[in-house]
């Protein structure tokens, strides 16, 4: 058939064809979505006829790196008839283990962000994935006292440049001093370890 109005805009349009044999009939739109996923980005497009509508939802972009800003999803190409209520699509974003959150994701970890076009059985949803990595503090430069006169661990006192970052220095696990000047392996780990990656370095005692 020709469809001599243009597009199926919205649920309950009426949109006029005309059949091969030049008759002309009524066609009561109503959508019926579908979904496809392509890197990060998810679209959920009108396949009845007469119907071009879609909606695409593209996951956060640019360096997705822990810095204490929320990372949010963007809806694009969304037409009249992917509005809901006058208002585009609320996205719904989840932590990837399934746990709803209530707002775009702050915290480094790995995150989904859905879509939702129809309702009851006819809906269907649109995700996609991103991971929001930890970010790394720089400590500067790591420094020890001098241990001259006892070998006791207790006694290590390490001290880094870049002050103040909330975290806890030590020497590495297992770590076994040496009378003289030797280079020792150190640990930086963050109080905060869901945002910051914990560090390793070397550092000369005396």
């Amino acid at each position: 058939p020709v469809f001599v109005t243009k597009i199926c805009a919205k649920t309950g349009d009426v949109v006029i064809g005309k059949n091969e044999d030049g008759s002309l009939y009524s066609y009561v739109c109503e959508h019926i979505w579908d979904s496809v996923t392509e890197n990060h980005t998810a679209t959920i497009k009108c396949i009845n006829e007469a119907c071009t509508e879609s909606v695409t939802l593209t996951a956060p972009t640019g360096e997705l790196t822990y810095d204490g800003n929320a990372k949010e999803a963007t809806i694009n190409d969304c037409s009249e008839g992917c509005l809901i209520n006058g208002a585009v699509p609320t996205i719904t974003y989840a932590v990837k283990s399934g746990e709803t959150l209530e707002s775009a994701p702050k915290d480094a970890g790995t995150y989904t962000a859905s879509i939702t076009m129809g309702e009851g059985e006819n809906a269907v949803t649109a995700t996609v994935e991103f991971e929001i990595e930890k970010a790394t503090l720089d400590l500067g430069t790591v420094t020890s006292n001098a241990m001259t006169d006892t070998l006791d661990m207790s006694h290590v006192l390490l001290s880094y440049q870049n002050q103040p970052l909330d975290g806890t220095l030590t020497l590495a696990e297992g770590t076994v001093l040496k009378y003289g000047t030797h280079e020792y392996h150190w640990v930086f780990t963050p109080t905060d370890t869901t945002n910051y990656e914990q560090l390793t370095g070397t550092v000369e005692i005396i």
